[in-house]
């Protein structure tokens, strides 16, 4: 029982479904993982006897009352989106998690009083409430993280994003290259090394401070500090929003 337990888990991925999901920028290999997401690809035939069999069954034969439709649906490979896949078998999401690998940095797409761009280290699978990015290789990667994470690009990001009841900034994937980033690219050296360590001092405090990452990322836009105290101001009008 034992062996078919660990073979079990090796079907198992981290997944992380929501920004809520982490407390801090960053998901390291020693991240507590809250969710696990299917990935098999192995036909049911050679699946008896398993704790994975019995999962199966049992979502084949709920009773799910899926949006727009009027009829509820029995059973998890009924449902319309899940029949559109044309996956074999239909549990099989390791095709297309192989297919599309993971990103690392993860860009909130409905955001609330909390904005924070998350570093995947670790290399989850991640949900729909995040838009993957993945740089190119060119473009020095904390760097990168220290720009998407200041407030600069906080208020970018809300300002691109649609606003909707009870204060949801909504970023559709389709709009995020449209929101106005520091090309980290045409940075001298000493900046980007200013943004680097600012990065650091951002994942110590645990991602609740970022007057560093704010400092580095007006002293590479050549704007005096003092713009702190406006950049603020507006961040906190958005926020109040949500």
């Amino acid at each position: 029982m034992q062996e078919r337990w660990e073979l079990e888990h090796h079907w198992l991925l981290p997944f992380i479904m929501s920004p809520k999901d982490v407390d801090t920028p960053c998901l390291t290999p020693d991240t507590a993982i809250r969710h696990y997401i299917l990935a098999c690809d192995t036909p049911r035939a050679h699946l008896t006897d398993t704790h994975l069999l019995r999962y199966i069954q049992y979502w084949e034969n709920q009773v799910l009352n899926p949006r727009g439709l009027a009829r509820p649906v029995i059973g998890v490979h009924n449902l319309p989106r899940v029949g559109k896949t044309r996956r074999t078998p239909w549990y099989n999401l390791l095709s297309d998690l192989t297919r599309r690998g993971t990103a690392p940095i993860l860009l909130p797409r409905r955001i609330y009083q909390r904005y924070q761009v998350v570093w995947n280290q670790a290399g989850w699978v991640a949900g729909e409430n995040f838009i993957e990015v993945t740089p190119h290789a060119a473009i020095p990667l904390r760097p990168l993280l220290a720009v998407l994470n200041a407030g600069t690009t906080e208020m970018a990001v809300r300002a691109s994003a649609h606003v909707y009841g009870g204060g949801v900034y909504n970023l559709s994937p389709g709009s995020v290259g449209d929101v106005p980033v520091v090309d980290v690219r045409q940075l001298s050296p000493a900046a980007l090394h200013q943004l680097e360590d600012a990065y650091r001092q951002f994942l110590q405090a645990g991602g609740k401070d970022r007057t560093a990452l704010d400092t580095a990322v007006l002293a590479a836009l050549d704007l005096p500090t003092t713009f702190l105290t406006t950049l603020q101001t507006a961040l906190d009008s958005m926020q109040g929003l949500s």
